[in-house]
């Protein structure tokens, strides 16, 4: 089997949210690549399902389990300089044959990776609102993360219907912060969801700064919780990428 070596590094970052997530595994068909995961802390869901562009030469339905690939796998493949390599596979590991040089990539248990069970989370909820992921919104976040590592939170909030993204630390109100209008709504009610700092962040490098996306907003207002989920804007294509993040209770 051929396989593209920097088609499966970004399958790599992509599948565990830029290697948050501990773990790896992937459903490989000669047509398609889909692959499920979840974050144990269960506040990040990756769902892909893509065209095979990386697995090439293949007539077979394969699985791959790996733990900690970004120290077991991504180091390894650093070292090819070719853009295909061939990988022979077999029933506990990976060969890699780059010209002279061999390297075994070993699977784990295929129960070990944190696998997400379903194409998408639980419950059916209608976003309260929907932005695209553009240039104006790319700065906004730019700055927001050279800033949000010192409070570990963002927060996605409407008041006053304006729609905002902020970094501060709503539990202290002396805490200074950096916040954006986003976009004008109808909204009425008040409403403030905080995001993990560095889920957010992870989120978005595996975007790599593409303004294909955008991000839904849902609110369960009984429960004072939220999720976001992003989501190519055009889904009419081949390439289905959904990352869901639950909010945080603040403490």
């Amino acid at each position: 089997m051929l396989v593209n070596v920097k088609n499966f590094n970004n399958l790599l970052r992509k599948a565990t949210l830029n290697y948050s997530i501990n773990s790896f595994h992937c459903e490989i068909t000669p047509e398609r690549i889909t692959s499920r995961m979840i974050k144990p802390s269960k506040d990040a869901i990756v769902c892909l399902d893509l065209p095979n562009d990386t697995f090439k030469e293949n007539n077979e339905t394969l699985s791959f389990n790996f733990i900690e690939p970004n120290s077991s796998i991504v180091p390894y493949l650093n070292l090819i300089d070719s853009e295909n390599v061939d990988f022979i596979v077999r029933n506990e590991k990976i060969i890699v044959k780059d010209g002279k040089q061999k390297s075994n990539l070993f699977f784990c248990e295929p129960e070990i990776p944190s696998k997400f069970g379903a194409s998408e989370p639980k419950g059916k909820f209608d976003p309260f609102i929907t932005i695209d992921v553009d240039e104006d919104f790319l700065d906004s976040f730019n700055k927001i993360k050279k800033i949000g590592n010192k409070f570990g939170k963002v927060y996605f909030s409407n008041s006053d219907k304006m729609f905002k993204m902020e970094t501060t630390d709503k539990k202290n109100k002396f805490s200074n912060g950096l916040s954006f209008d986003i976009k004008e709504t109808n909204i009425k009610d008040n409403i403030s969801i905080c995001f993990d700092f560095t889920n957010f962040i992870n989120m978005f490098s595996v975007l790599d700064n593409d303004v294909s996306y955008a991000l839904s907003f849902i609110y369960i207002k009984e429960k004072e919780m939220g999720l976001m989920s992003c989501t190519r804007k055009n889904e009419e294509t081949d390439v289905i990428e959904r990352y869901y993040l639950m909010s945080k209770m603040e403490i």
